[in-house]
Parts: structure tokens; sequence; C-alpha cells
């Protein structure tokens, strides 16, 4: 029947021919080349974005089950360094994509992009504060280090020196000139943080951080200044998206279909 339709349409001079035809959800557009009408593939993308790798399975076997193709036939899934994405090829229903974006847990990208980076005596204790929840002895931490306020009051006379605390541990010996005279204080070397990686995760990672203290010419004067290394970071990094690799192929095994791969 619609092959007839077209058939008589062609007869038609190029003046009255419509270039474009649409029936039932078909569509057909004119070539002037071969004087015919070729019917076009209508292909359009359903999509959805989700942040951690849990809600990313759970929409993908969603998905598959909607689909009735439970057994992941046809579908792919492919992880890579910022997330995923799946994709879903059904005939009947277009190209159906998602894709899983990784967004990183706050605490985790403020302990990642503070490391390195060296801060006066306030805005370290500032900057604490603001990953207080994962920093596992913070009020410790921070009652070490506000029990000396270095200010324009007193001066630093000699780099900090790391040494054992007598606990087992070690510590900054720092010694300065207040106003009662010579005197000399310990700070912390490190802390223990448990972070995050992906946000609404439930994958947690201990990092620790190593503290520095130096003491630096500013002009005339001589001033301290904090900050903190994560040796470990960039591999806890890599064991998160190697465990995420494995959450997804444990929780999708029972899709026999499914094609998993990565390109990290």
């Amino acid at each position: 029947m619609i092959k007839e339709a077209i058939d008589r349409i062609v007869d038609i001079s190029t003046k009255n021919r419509a270039s474009v035809l649409e029936k039932n959800g078909r569509m057909w557009f004119y070539r002037d080349d071969t004087k015919l009408y070729s019917e076009v593939e209508l292909r359009f993308v359903r999509s959805h974005e989700v942040s951690n790798m849990e809600s990313f399975v759970t929409l993908v076997k969603e998905e598959l089950n909607r689909a009735g193709k439970a057994s992941g036939e046809g579908a792919t899934v492919t992880l890579t360094q910022i997330g995923g994405q799946f994709r879903l090829h059904d005939t009947g229903d277009g190209l159906i994509q998602h894709q899983y974006s990784r967004t990183l847990d706050p605490f985790w990208t403020k302990l990642a992009q503070g490391a390195g980076k060296f801060m006066k005596h306030a805005e370290f204790i500032r900057f604490l504060s603001g990953i207080a929840p994962c920093i596992a002895s913070y009020d410790d931490l921070t009652r070490q280090f506000r029990k000396v306020s270095f200010d324009e009051r007193m001066s630093v006379t000699s780099q900090p020196l790391l040494d054992t605390d007598g606990r087992g541990g070690t510590s900054f010996a720092v010694e300065f000139m207040a106003r009662g005279g010579a005197t000399k204080t310990t700070l912390p070397a490190g802390f223990d943080a448990t972070v995050n990686y992906a946000r609404g995760s439930a994958a947690h990672y201990d990092v620790h951080a190593e503290i520095d203290i130096q003491l630096r010419k500013l002009g005339e004067k001589s001033e301290l200044v904090f900050g903190y290394y994560c040796p470990e970071i960039d591999g806890i990094e890599v064991l998160a998206q190697a465990a995420e690799e494995a959450l997804c192929r444990e929780k999708l095994a029972d899709c026999p279909q499914l094609l998993i791969i990565t390109n990290f």
C-alpha cells in the first residue's frame, strides 16, 4: 500500500512533489540523484546521568529489564577514568544511552587539591576545619595547632625540625621568640583521614597526610607556612577505579551477554 502511494507520488511533477513523506512514525526523503524516495532510519537518544557506580549498575539492570533483555544481549558498558557509558541498541526504541559521570566526594576533592599547597597558620587551621568530618582526630589535631598563634608579635628563630615525639610518632619542634623570651613547642607531623572517592558511594578509603612546616623569608621577615602531602592519593585513586570496575562486573554477572569493556 505504502509502495503504491510512493510510486504515484514519484509520477507527480517535481514542482508538486513533497520532499519528505511521513506515515506511522516512518519517514522518506526524495533523492534527486536516484529520482526515488529512500526511507530514513529514525534514531533518537534517550539518556540519563548518574554520579556513582552503585546507581549506574541499578540503572543498567533496570533498562535491560524494561527492554526485555535481562541477559544483556546487544548492550555495552564502557568504563572510563571519569565514569562510564551504557548503550542499549534497540531498533524499536532508538538508541538508549546512559552516562556515568563520576562526581567526586567534596572532601576527597578538597584533600586532593590542597596537597602541596602552603598556607599561613590561621589559613591552615581554617582549611583543616573544612575537612573536619573526615579527619579521625580533628579535635586533638586543631588543639595542638591552636596552642600557639604565629603572628607578627613573635619570630621563629630556625627551621622547624622533624623529630620523634616520644610516643612512637614524629612531630615538628619549633623554636621562636615571644614577649616572654625564647620558647619551644611541638606540632603534629601528620594526620589520617577517611574519605569517599565518589560522592554517594558506600566505599571509603583511608588517606595519610604528611604535614610539612617551613620557615620562609618574606622580605626582611621570616614566617612559618604550613602544608601537607598525600603520597598515597594517586594510588588510592587507581584502587578506587579498579574497585568500581570489580563492583560493576560483580553486580552485572547475571547478564552474561552484556559486553563490559574498560577504557582507562
